[in-house]
C-alpha cells in the first residue's frame, strides 16, 4: 500500500532564497498584543500504581496491587496570540526565531490549551471486548508479564515483537496485554493500526498519541512538554522522528517515573513507514530502560529486515500448529459453539465431540477462521449443515491455512444473491433494506447493525481477498476489484455528488465567503450550519473525495477532468464550510501535489486549491475554528493557510496564471 505524507515537500520547505524573498518584503509593524495566561485544572480518574518501589540490588519493579486514585494536574499555560495582516502570515521557529509576516488585515487571538495543539488519533486505544478468551495463551502472557516486571532502570527500552500470519490472534493479544497493564497502573499508551481507518492507517498521529498520553503519568511530564510546544509549536506537526525525540524521548530522560512504563502498538504493517521502523530500531533504545514496547505485526519484509537480530528487540510468534496454540483454539472453538448451539436452540450436545475436534482440525491454528466460520453459522439458514460442508469439504482437507482461509471467504460471498437486481446498491433507492442485503456479509463485515455506525471489513485477510487481484486461484476472481480502478469510479461519483448537492440551499453556508469582523459576535463567529439537510451519500463524498483520488493514476476521462474542475472552481469553498460543520479539517496538501503530477498543464485546478480566495477562506475558518476550541483544526487550517501565502513556488503559479 503507497503511504501518503499529510504535508508533501512540495509546498512545506522554504529554502534561503525563498526565506530572503519574504523577509524583504514590507511588513505593517503593529502595537503588540499582551499575551494572557490561562489557568486550567484537569481532573481524571485513574489507576496508579500503589508504593511500587524498585528493588535496591537488582533496580527491577515488583508488581502491586492498585488502587484507585484521582490525579489533580494544575497546569498554567501560555495563550497564543497569532496576529495576522493583509497578505503574509505568522510562521514560528523558522531558523530557530519567531518571524512575524503580513497576512490579512484580521487579527486571531486564540487563548489555546497547549497540549490541545497535538494531533490525537481517536478511538486508537484498546477495547476490553476484544480481548482474549479467559484461561487462553497463558504461557505467553506469563512470559510478557515477567519480561514488564524485569524493567531496569539502568539498561535501556526493549520492544516485544510477537510477528505472525493474519489471523493468528495477535490483536486480541494486544488488547488484553492492555486492559491487564491498565489494570495494573503500567500501561501508558496504546495504538492499533487499522488500514479502514483514515487517522489510523497511517504513522502520521502515532508518536502525538503515544506523547499526549505519557504526560497522563506525572504532572512534570505536563509541564516538560507543555514548555516544549510553548517554545516550537511547530513539533505538533513535525515529523515523526522529531516528535519522538522533542516529546518522548527528552521528557522521558529527564524524568524518572519510577515505574513500567508499557506502549502497546498493533498491526505495525497496516500503518508504519521507513521513518517509524527506524525510530523502532534507533530511537527506542535510547528511552529509559523502564520502557517497555509491545508491537504486534504479520511478517512483512521491510519489518523483518528492521526488528530481526537487534538486542533490544524480543521475537515471538505463535507456533500456530503447535500444542498449545490447537489447545487455546479448541477451547475458543467449544466457547463459540456453545452460543451457536444456544442462540439458534440446537441442543446441549451440539455438534457432537467428533466434529469439535474436526474443527479445530481444519482452523489450522487460525483464530479468525473459526471466528469466520461462527459469524457465518449464526446467520445460516441450516447452521448443523453448513458446519458439516465446512468440515468435511474434501477441496478443503488438503490445503494451507491461508488457502483455506480464501475458500472460506468465498464460500460466504456466494450465499448472496448476485443474481437479484436489488442487491446491487444505488442512492436513488432510499426504500432499499440495507440490513436484508448485509446479513448474508455479518461474518465478514461489521458495523451495520447499529444505524449511524460504519460499515467496514472485519478483519484484513477478507481485504487482502477481495483487493489483491490475480494472486489467488481464477475460481475466486469473481469477488476480487481492482482498488485503483474503483477508486477512480468512487471519486467521479462523490465529484458528481459534489457538484450536484453543495448548493447555497443548505441552511448556512456562505460564512466563509462574508469577511470576518472582530466586532461579530461569539455567535456570529461560530459555524452556523445546519447539517441536517446534508444526506448521508453527501457527508461520505465531502469525507472522502481526497482519499479516492489520491489513487487514481493516470490517464484519466475527459469527464473526470470536467467533473474535477466544476468541483475546484465551483464548489471548493461550500465543501469546507460543510464539511468543518462536523467533522475534523482537512488539509490538501497530499491532492495539490496529486494535481502538479497528473495534470501539470491544468494551472487553474492548481490555483483553485492554492489562491487568495481559499486562503482567505482558510483564515475565516481558523477563527471560527477557535470559536468553537476546536484548537487542532485551527492551527492545521491556519498553517496551510500560511505556508501558500508565503510559499514562493505558489506565488510563480499564480504569476503564471496572470500571464495568461
Amino acid at each position: 500500500m503507497k503511504l501518503r505524507r499529510a504535508a508533501p515537500a512540495l509546498f512545506f520547505p522554504l529554502t534561503t532564497d525563498d526565506l530572503a524573498l519574504i523577509l524583504a518584503r514590507p511588513v505593517l509593524h503593529t502595537k503588540d498584543l499582551d499575551i494572557g495566561h490561562v489557568h486550567i485544572m484537569m481532573t481524571r480518574k485513574l489507576l496508579v500504581k500503589a508504593a511500587g518501589e524498585p528493588n535496591k540490588e537488582t533496580k527491577q519493579w515488583r508488581p502491586e496491587r492498585t488502587k484507585d486514585s484521582s490525579l489533580h494536574i494544575t497546569h498554567t499555560m501560555t495563550s497564543s496570540v497569532v496576529r495576522l495582516t493583509t497578505r503574509y502570515a505568522t510562521i514560528n521557529n523558522v531558523a530557530g526565531e519567531q518571524r512575524n509576516f503580513r497576512v490579512s488585515n484580521t487579527t486571531i487571538n486564540s487563548a489555546t490549551n497547549i497540549l490541545d495543539i497535538l494531533p490525537y488519533a481517536e478511538g486508537a486505544s484498546w477495547n476490553p471486548q476484544l480481548v482474549c478468551l479467559q484461561d487462553t495463551r497463558r504461557e505467553l502472557f506469563d512470559d510478557i508479564w515477567r519480561w514488564i516486571y524485569t524493567a531496569d532502570e539502568t539498561k535501556r527500552a526493549e520492544i516485544f515483537w510477537l510477528c505472525d500470519v493474519a489471523g493468528a490472534g495477535k490483536s486480541a493479544l494486544a488488547h488484553t496485554v492492555a486492559l491487564n497493564c491498565f489494570h495494573e497502573g503500567v500501561l501508558a499508551s496504546s495504538f492499533f493500526f487499522d488500514r479502514n481507518i483514515p487517522d489510523r492507517r497511517s504513522p502520521q498521529k502515532l508518536f502525538s498519541t503515544i506523547a499526549r498520553d505519557l504526560v497522563g503519568l506525572s504532572k512534570d511530564l505536563v509541564r516538560q512538554v507543555s514548555h516544549i510546544l510553548e517554545n516550537d509549536r511547530s513539533v505538533a506537526s513535525a515529523s515523526q522522528s522529531r516528535q519522538f525525540t522533542e516529546l518522548i524521548l527528552k521528557p522521558a530522560c529527564r524524568h524518572c517515573i519510577g515505574r513500567p512504563v508499557v506502549i502497546v502498538i498493533d498491526g505495525l504493517d497496516e500503518g508504519c513507514d521507513r521513518e517509524t521502523l527506524s525510530i523502532l530500531r534507533h530511537q527506542v533504545p535510547k528511552l529509559p530502560g523502564t520502557f517497555r514496547i509491545l508491537v504486534t505485526s504479520r511478517p512483512t519484509d521491510d519489518i523483518r529486515t528492521d526488528l530481526s537480530n537487534i538486542s533490544h528487540v524480543q521475537h515471538r510468534s505463535f507456533d500456530i500448529h503447535g500444542d498449545v496454540n490447537q489447545r487455546d483454539i479448541g477451547l475458543y472453538i467449544r466457547d463459540r459453539l456453545r452460543y451457536i448451539s444456544t442462540r439458534k436452540q440446537l441442543g446441549t450436545d451440539w455438534p457432537g465431540e467428533q466434529r469439535i475436534l474436526d474443527f479445530t482440525r481444519q482452523a489450522e491454528g487460525l483464530f479468525v477462521w473459526v471466528s469466520t466460520v461462527s459469524e457465518y453459522l449464526l446467520t445460516a439458514a441450516y447452521a448443523d449443515r453448513k458446519l458439516s460442508a465446512l468440515l468435511y469439504d474434501k477441496s478443503l482437507r488438503c490445503l494451507p491455512a491461508e488457502a483455506k482461509m480464501r475458500a472460506l471467504y468465498a464460500e460466504v460471498l456466494s450465499t448472496c444473491d448476485w443474481g437479484d437486481q436489488d442487491f446491487s446498491l444505488h442512492r436513488k433507492c432510499p426504500t432499499l433494506e440495507v440490513d436484508e442485503v448485509l446479513r448474508p456479509l455479518s461474518s465478514v463485515l461489521t458495523g451495520f447493525v447499529n444505524d449511524g455506525h460504519p460499515i467496514r471489513i472485519l478483519h484484513l485477510s477478507f481485504r487482502d481477498f477481495l483487493a489483491y487481484h490475480g494472486q489467488f486461484p481464477s475460481v475466486h476472481e469473481c469477488f476480487q476489484v481492482n482498488e485503483r480502478e474503483h477508486s477512480q469510479r468512487l471519486v467521479l461519483s462523490c465529484l458528481h455528488v459534489l457538484n450536484e448537492d453543495l448548493t447555497a440551499d443548505i441552511r448556512g453556508t456562505g460564512y466563509l465567503t462574508t469577511r470576518f469582523s472582530s466586532e461579530l459576535t461569539v455567535e456570529v463567529e461560530r459555524i452556523p450550519l445546519d447539517g441536517s439537510q446534508v444526506t448521508e451519500v453527501l457527508w461520505y463524498a465531502c469525507r472522502f473525495w481526497t482519499e479516492h483520488i489520491l489513487d487514481v493514476e493516470g490517464p484519466v476521462s475527459d469527464a473526470f477532468l470536467a467533473a474535477l474542475r466544476q468541483f475546484l472552481t465551483e464548489k471548493l469553498i461550500i465543501w469546507i464550510e460543510v464539511l468543518n460543520s462536523r467533522y475534523p479539517f482537512q488539509t490538501l496538501y497530499a491532492v495539490r501535489e496529486w494535481l502538479q503530477k497528473t495534470f501539470p498543464s491544468e494551472t487553474v485546478l492548481i490555483v483553485a486549491i492554492s489562491g487568495n480566495q481559499y486562503s482567505q477562506a482558510l483564515l475565516n475558518l481558523s477563527k471560527r475554528l477557535s470559536t468553537l476550541r476546536r484548537r487542532e483544526d485551527a492551527l492545521n487550517s491556519i498553517l496551510e493557510a500560511t505556508h501558500l501565502t508565503v510559499c514562493p513556488s505558489v506565488f510563480r503559479i499564480l504569476d503564471a496564471e496572470k500571464m495568461h
